[in-house]
């Protein structure tokens, strides 16, 4: 009986200080949100009326397909 009393006011003392558990769950950290993204382009990208360009000269005579669609009516 007596070592029952003496467990029971040993739980009482930790839970009324607030001793943390390694059982207890821990808050999660809070998400910071992703930064803007920046796209670089490569040195050897072309730019869009260069594209153009190639693609008709490429594309002359082709069947409308793959990156030709659309350009050979032009």
């Amino acid at each position: 009986m007596h070592a029952k009393t003496l467990w029971t006011l040993a739980f009482v003392v930790v839970v009324q200080t607030g001793v943390p558990f390694a059982w207890a769950k821990k808050p999660a950290p809070a998400r910071q949100a992703p930064g803007a993204l920046k796209f670089v382009p490569a040195p050897s990208d072309e730019s869009p009326a260069a594209r153009e360009r190639r693609l008709r000269r490429e594309c002359k005579g082709r069947p409308d397909a793959g990156a030709c669609l659309g350009l050979t009516g032009r």
